[in-house]
């Protein structure tokens, strides 16, 4: 079943242990609030019907992450990717279930943003079943 995106990559991203992070506390969708320097953002880029396996739809998210340093920044989203990028790896995250999901590239740093933190972002594909 397929619903949303965004909050369920948000949600499943807090419950990995190893990350060390939490909802709308240290990962967030759409945007940051204003009061909060580091942490994780998930934004859903798009989705389209997949002409791969009928009942199924590809869908896309990125991943910031914002921290005070670069090395910080790099060590969240790689293990980020880590976790992600794995074509073979079908697993439910909240009521969407993920047939694959991979990177489209690696982690990437954008620089330094207005408040002189650093971003380092990265874009995924995720095969959802409809």
């Amino acid at each position: 079943m397929l619903t949303d995106l965004g909050a369920d990559l948000r949600t499943w991203l807090a419950a990995q242990s190893a990350l060390g992070l939490t909802a709308g506390g240290t990962v967030f969708r759409g945007q940051f609030p204003q009061d909060v320097l580091e942490g994780v953002l998930v934004i859903e880029t798009g989705g389209e019907r997949s002409d791969r396996p009928t009942g199924s739809v590809m869908l896309t998210a990125q991943v910031t992450c914002r921290y005070r340093s670069l090395t910080a920044a790099m060590a969240m989203a790689r293990a980020i990717y880590a976790l992600l990028n794995e074509p073979s790896a079908p697993r439910t995250m909240g009521s969407t279930r993920i047939i694959y999901s991979k990177a489209i590239q690696p982690p990437f740093s954008l620089g330094q943003d207005e408040r002189q933190a650093w971003r380092v972002i990265c874009n995924y594909e995720f095969l959802a079943q409809t």
